[in-house]
């Protein structure tokens, strides 16, 4: 979502069920600057929660609210979702790597954890042994 002045939000759809009359209702919310807004969208009136939530989606998109963020300038991703996924992979501490650092570790190994294998080398190792 697009708050202007080139910032970005990401939003969700939330579900409100009015307590009188049972109308489901859908909102876009977000945050700025520490606050939680939100904007009404429409009633919606579907079987399942997947369904309204789909349809609150679909909704927003059709008012023209949800806009794309640009690519950062300095991003060589070739789209702002493959920058997401970019983002999210952990180069370093991963569930399986800390498992095995342990298992070195209680082994008496030693080891540098994202480091350089060779001075030259432009690319860093997962670990490195310095010592035979």
């Amino acid at each position: 979502m697009d708050l202007g002045e080139g910032r970005f939000a990401r939003a969700s759809v939330e579900l409100k069920v009015l307590p009188d009359t049972h109308r489901i209702r859908a909102y876009l919310r977000w945050s700025d600057g520490g606050k939680s807004l939100a904007r009404y969208l429409g009633q919606v009136d579907h079987g399942t929660r997947a369904a309204n939530l789909a349809e609150g989606w679909k909704m927003a998109s059709e008012k023209g609210v949800l806009t794309e963020e640009p690519p950062a300038e300095d991003s060589w991703a070739s789209s702002p979702s493959v920058r997401a996924v970019m983002r999210a992979n952990r180069s370093k501490d991963t569930r399986p790597e800390l498992r095995l650092r342990s298992l070195l570790r209680k082994q008496g190994l030693r080891y540098r954890v994202a480091a350089r294998p060779l001075p030259d080398l432009r690319r860093t190792a997962d670990l490195v042994f310095p010592k035979p």
